[in-house]
């Protein structure tokens, strides 16, 4: 089960992403989702599959989705595909 923490630190998150982006997908993975989270050492990891990634290039996908999700209560890390690459 998430914990209150991990689950604002989640909606404001996805809160940031969909007001940029139109999403198709957003799924949690890493180690919170496997549940071997370690406190002040792990960080959140976000699949995000969105086709306004489509000419993006995959380096330029992770800076931008760093910049938006800084500051948060936890480190997020989020990982972006379009639909046709999670497909291929």
């Amino acid at each position: 089960m998430l914990g209150g923490s991990l689950e604002k630190v989640l909606a404001e998150a996805i809160r940031r992403v969909t007001g940029r982006f139109k999403t198709d997908l957003m799924i949690p993975h890493g180690s919170y989702a496997k549940g071997t989270y370690i406190e002040g050492y792990s960080d959140v990891d976000i699949l995000i599959v969105s086709d306004d990634f489509k000419g993006v290039d995959p380096l330029a996908r992770i800076g931008i989705l760093a910049d938006l999700l800084a500051g948060l209560d936890k480190p997020v890390e989020a990982l972006a595909y379009t639909i046709l690459e999670m497909n291929s």
